[in-house]
């Protein structure tokens, strides 16, 4: 379970990730949660949610994208060629 920053009122980030909401499209709606990591003196993109208008829509925005990457995570160790990649010994 993830907690909320209070500070921003979105899920919690370790440190050098952070939250930014920009307009996205001609029209400025609907809204881009995107979630980043700082790089010295930039940052890289590592999930983004689209959002509406609004603090809810912006914090389910939030949620989806820090789950996205959670799963990315937690996926990890198993993007790769097979072989010479193995999955090792069977969890059954």
């Amino acid at each position: 379970m993830s907690y909320i920053d209070k500070a921003t009122g979105l899920p919690a980030l370790p440190d050098g990730y952070f939250w930014r909401v920009k307009r996205f499209g001609v029209g400025g709606y609907p809204l881009e949660v995107q979630l980043r990591h700082r790089v010295l003196f930039f940052s890289t993109l590592v999930a983004s949610e689209l959002s509406g208008n609004g603090r809810t829509s912006i914090f389910n925005a939030a949620r989806n994208a820090h789950q996205q990457w959670r799963y990315s995570v937690a996926t990890a160790e198993y993007v790769g060629d097979y072989p010479p990649k193995t999955l090792g010994a069977s969890d059954d």
